[in-house]
């Protein structure tokens, strides 16, 4: 059996142990053994934007190194185009993926002609962070090339990371997605934060959401290193 280490690049155990309900139940029916990490202190507890990135990448990195012979693939759990990914790829030959190319590949394996998807990210600082990087994947990963077209701009919930689990702010996402789906033509919404995982399964069952697909962008993650 295949392993998979998930990395959490932040040091909130919460955040792992969130991931670690949601992704065991699959790891079995995706014949996955599945580790996790979570970045140690001095890393930061949430990572809003290219400083906090920085900082974990040079947290995380010397302590996962040793780690590479030990599993098949490398999952990196933070929703951006974190420089962790390509620091562990220029390592190892092992499948590195982040789990925000996770979520466009998958999205985009969803659509149908002329429809579009969207990423509804937490922070309003991620919608100018994560759009500038779309360019930058939709060149070079070849299940994304000649699709950057289908994607529309980042929205944002407005709501701190580590706030996306309370049960009392799923009313304000509800009604942001209830939003976005009014004032864009998107199909498809991609979850984007590692925080949001297991809200596809609340959402879809909204019967205001009938025929709009929700991408966890952790499980797509597991999904293709699966493969």
């Amino acid at each position: 059996m295949r392993s998979v280490c998930v990395i959490n690049p932040n040091s909130s155990v919460s955040m792992t142990e969130n991931l670690q309900v949601l992704l065991l139940p699959m790891a079995k029916e995706c014949h996955l053994e599945l580790a996790f990490f979570t970045a140690p202190e001095p890393a930061p507890k949430e990572i809003d934007g290219l400083e906090t990135s920085r900082l974990s990448t040079e947290v995380c990195l010397p302590v996962l190194l040793p780690l590479l012979d030990a599993y098949d693939g490398f999952l990196v759990g933070c929703y951006s185009d974190h420089p962790l990914i390509y620091e562990l790829q220029r390592r190892t030959d092992k499948p590195v993926l982040g789990i925000f190319q996770a979520s466009l590949i998958a999205g985009v394996g969803m659509l149908e002609k002329a429809q579009k998807m969207v990423i509804l990210t937490s922070n309003n600082e991620w919608e100018r962070i994560l759009d500038d990087s779309l360019d930058s994947v939709f060149q070079v990963d070849p299940q994304l090339v000649g699709h950057r077209n289908v994607i529309l701009p980042t929205k944002a919930l407005g709501i701190n990371v580590l706030s996306l689990s309370d049960p009392h702010v799923y009313g304000q996402i509800k009604a942001k997605v209830r939003d976005l789906l009014t004032a864009t033509e998107a199909t498809c919404i991609l979850l984007g934060c590692a925080g949001m995982s297991g809200l596809d399964l609340k959402l879809k069952q909204e019967p205001e959401f009938a025929g709009v697909h929700f991408v966890d962008s952790v499980r797509a993650g597991i999904q293709l290193l699966a493969r």
